[in-house]
């Protein structure tokens, strides 16, 4: 049995939901997995959709089912299955557009926090590294149902023109990217070169 799966009421299996990878995806602690729904079930027009239909449908209800006898790094088992139950709301196939992000500078002088808000929920580990503000080092925190990013400066900030920089890999929760929405991106040939691209918003922190 999987130390993971999708059911759908009443407790039938859903096959074969999640995208099936060699290596899982940890956060660096070892406290947070990433599971991701097989995209090629979701995307329009891909052959694994039309064969095998959606893995999941907008209106229905599903439960994520954590087995008891994943254990943890002692050994230890749960005590318990975990569920956790949630409904599919209608599919979100526009692009993440950063010009659409309200941002709140701090006053010169402190060390208050910079403070973006989107309109939409993004990834809360993409949003840990894909934001940045050039020449200045600080620490990040995502609020808000990860729909506000704040980030608090080691020193005081001064009267100067900023800038965010933001890496195109940031995507929402349903896999749409900066620039460019999932159901258009394309299953390209992995190369041996990783290309980074970023886009850049300014800001002006004056005298206040």
């Amino acid at each position: 049995m999987a130390a993971y799966s999708l059911t759908r009421r009443p407790r039938a299996p859903v096959e074969l939901p999640f995208l099936e990878i060699d290596q899982e995806l940890w956060d660096p602690a070892n406290t947070r997995l990433t599971v991701l729904f097989d995209p090629g079930r979701i995307k329009r027009g891909l052959l694994p959709l039309t064969e095998s239909g959606p893995n999941i449908v907008e209106g229905k209800r599903y439960t994520l089912v954590i087995g008891h006898e994943w254990l943890d790094a002692n050994g230890t088992a749960l005590a318990a299955d975990f569920t956790k139950q949630f409904r599919v709301v209608e599919a979100e196939r526009k692009p993440v557009v950063p010009a659409e992000w309200r941002i709140s500078p701090p006053r010169a002088g402190t060390a208050d926090a910079l403070v973006v808000v989107f309109p939409r929920p993004l990834d809360y580990a993409l949003l840990q590294r894909a934001i940045s503000v050039d020449g200045v080092k600080g620490a990040v925190d995502v609020t808000g149902g990860e729909t506000e990013w704040r980030f608090t400066p080691e020193t005081a900030w001064k009267p100067a023109e900023y800038r965010l920089t933001v890496n195109t890999t940031l995507e929402d929760l349903a896999g749409n990217r900066v620039g460019r929405a999932f159901d258009v991106d394309k299953f390209e040939e992995v190369t041996t070169q990783i290309q980074t691209e970023t886009v850049s918003i300014p800001f002006r922190i004056g005298n206040q």
